[in-house]
């Protein structure tokens, strides 16, 4: 316990001594990377943490820190999650390097973590530290050499309590800096209670906590609450927060109150986690407008750039103008922060009418108890007209107000979610007797008579114009299916199941599905209405059942879109690399403005889907290229070769797929 280490002097041996100085930052950081070592994965995976390397801490508090910071003007830092003290004992190097003196440097520092043991770790860390850059040699005491250490790192949780989870603290904080837990909120371990929710959620005005934000990106929230005006608030994120549609309203909440001065890219893996990580520098406004909820915007009129860095190396990257609300519209949808890594990834540049960030579009949805035929949004539009103006305009199209149209004039994007994929789970069965294979709950095989029973499609048996049902086994509910079907009488037959059966029946039309999680967008026609979308594909309904779904699924499908999808929604998926794009995201897509084009291209997305129904793979190879190259005239920017060529090497290979099961 922290009580008997400040009373009992501390001997450090001097094979560990000797064996820390192969550790970058020596033996203070030690201790925390031994700490780590120590836990299971799965104590890790539930607390969110990981343990900082400590070149990236030092980069990063580097980069927070002021130019000159003058020992004597009251500076504090502090780390609101602070685990084992990496970016203490880097911010304490770093203070120290500038010329502070130690003590000088441990009395700006301030850190809490909910965890005991971490909180222990933190202050033998900076304990240790003091020691050695005062030369006092192996044997001290805390109390000795570090006796505010106590008081100023503390068991609290900071997300919860803001600057009074420190009560010897008077004032807001300089600069707040570190690596907050990242507890996503659809994994049991990692799910907040409705307690701290609410709480959260009084904290920030009813602006923090959605039911499935990032607790790490709640941190940035919770960061400019007890920074100072003007103070930096820099932290190691998740990619994922940049576009998720859970934490809309969070960055919009963050971005009325600050601008982005600085982005750190990792772009290679910095933990021993599956996790792709930036780091976001923020300045806090200088003067805040009154405690009203939601705030208005800042009157931020940005005059710099936002500085970059790409690597574990923290290469300069090409800077872009700061950005700040003024004159942007407040809609949700609007404040993603892909653009924080414009220009970083390869993406081609996009033409002119892709480069603004799409608003979400307030339409009108499918419902379970509302007919389609009601539900037509409020701007319909069929293909008809597009491309025949007068005037010299040729084939351009407007919405009538100077933009190009959106996909949600054509066509109601829609998907599924928990209530849609576990209530499906009963009444899946497998196509036909020819695959019996799997076992009913009750140990009886699964069949259904139904001959035209729809086929479920998951995201795994979607390719760009070639869909793998029957031809390669899927996972859905735990369980491998070679064929799998919806029995789609039993489930109106269940009372359990009417509303879904609802649903399902609303989706039974003809229409395109497009994937999620994937490197280029891959979509799918279903002409005749027979396939059931699984969580998460998404179902585009035309409004109009005369509509070209080959039109549509081309619309959706080309390197112009798989490029805007990166340029506005990267880190929504999964992977940093890959497209994951909602509802909306897809209606809110431009149309082709070529209208010639677009049919050329969406012939050539027909004959390659005929060519995939015939085994043909030379023949698909071909007719996508042919796409892909049409497509390259869409938007007035053609022929867009290098486009073409970067959504080519993006493409997936002809897959024919295998039901022989693993050995």
């Amino acid at each position: 316990p922290p009580s008997e280490l400040a009373s009992e002097p501390m001997v450090v041996p001097a094979g560990l001594r000797l064996l820390a100085q192969s550790v970058a930052g020596g033996l203070p950081m030690a201790v925390g990377i031994v700490q780590e070592a120590l836990r299971t994965g799965a104590d890790r995976r539930a607390a969110g943490a990981v343990y900082t390397p400590y070149d990236v801490a030092r980069a990063l508090v580097d980069r927070a820190l002021p130019g000159e910071v003058d020992p004597q003007s009251g500076f504090s830092l502090v780390d609101p999650a602070c685990g084992g003290g990496a970016f203490l004992v880097a911010a304490a190097d770093v203070l120290h390097g500038r010329g502070w003196t130690p003590n000088a440097a441990i009395a700006a520092l301030w850190g809490a973590d909910m965890d005991p043991e971490s909180v222990w770790v933190t202050q033998v860390a900076l304990a240790l530290w003091h020691a050695i850059a005062s030369g006092s040699g192996p044997r001290t005491t805390v109390v000795d050499h570090a006796p505010i250490v106590g008081a100023q790192i503390v068991e609290a949780n900071s997300l919860l309590e803001g600057r009074s989870a420190w009560p010897a603290r008077t004032t807001d904080f300089a600069v707040v800096v570190g690596n907050p837990p990242y507890l996503g909120q659809l994994k049991r371990a990692t799910t907040r209670s409705r307690p701290d929710t609410e709480v959260i959620s009084s904290r920030f005005g009813g602006r923090g906590a959605g039911h499935y934000v990032d607790d790490a990106l709640l941190f940035v929230l919770m960061g400019l609450d007890v920074v100072a005006p003007g103070g930096t608030v820099q932290l190691l994120l998740p990619e994922s927060i940049l576009a998720s549609r859970d934490g809309e309203t969070v960055r919009l909440a963050v971005e009325q109150q600050s601008v982005c001065t600085g982005v750190w890219w990792a772009r290679d893996r910095v933990f021993d986690a599956d996790v792709e990580v930036i780091s976001i520098r923020f300045r806090k406004a200088d003067v805040l407008p009154d405690g009203v909820s939601p705030r208005p915007l800042l009157p931020i009129e940005p005059t710099e750039s936002v500085a970059r860095w790409v690597g574990l190396d923290f290469a300069e990257a090409p800077a872009l103008p700061m950005r700040s609300l003024r004159g942007r519209s407040s809609t949700v949808g609007a404040a993603s922060w892909a653009w924080m890594l414009q220009g970083l990834h390869g993406v081609p540049a996009l033409p002119p009418d892709l480069r603004e960030p799409p608003v979400r579009m307030a339409g009108a949805r499918l419902s379970p108890t509302t007919p389609q035929a009601s539900q037509k949004a409020p701007q319909q539009a069929s293909l008809e007209g597009i491309g025949d103006g007068e005037g010299g305009d040729g084939d351009r199209i407007s919405d009538g107000e100077g933009g190009p149209r959106r996909v949600a004039d054509l066509a109601l994007a829609t998907a599924g979610f928990r209530d849609e994929y576990y209530g499906l789970a009963p009444f899946v069965r497998e196509a036909g007797q020819s695959s019996a294979n799997h076992m009913d709950r009750d140990g009886s095989m699964a069949y259904a008579p139904y001959p035209f029973a729809p086929r479920l499609v998951t995201v795994g048996l979607i390719d760009p114009a070639h869909l793998r049902w029957g031809l390669q086994p899927t996972r859905f509910n735990r369980h491998r299916w070679e064929r799998p079907i919806v029995d789609l009488e039993s489930m109106r037959a269940s009372e359990e199941g009417t509303r879904l059966a609802r649903w399902g029946t609303e989706r039974l039309v003809p229409k395109v599905l497009v994937a999620s999680q994937t490197r280029v967008v891959e979509a799918v026609v279903d002409v005749d209405g027979t396939l059931w979308p699984s969580t998460p594909v998404v179902a585009l309904v035309p409004h109009d059942p005369e509509l070209s779904l080959w039109m549509l699924a081309a619309a959706v499908s080309s390197p112009h879109v798989t490029a805007w999808a990166m340029s506005h929604f990267r880190g929504s998926a999964l992977v940093g690399d890959a497209v994951k794009l909602a509802a909306w995201q897809l209606e809110a897509i431009p149309l082709p403005t070529d209208r010639t084009a677009w049919e050329a291209g969406a012939a050539h997305f027909e004959q390659a889907t005929a060519a995939a129904q015939q085994g043909d793979g030379e023949g698909w190879c071909k007719e996508m290229e042919a796409f892909a190259a049409a497509s390259g005239h869409w938007y007035g920017d053609g022929p867009r070769d290098d486009l073409v060529a970067w959504w080519s090497d993006r493409l997936p290979p002809w897959r024919t797929g295998s039901l022989v099961a693993p050995s």
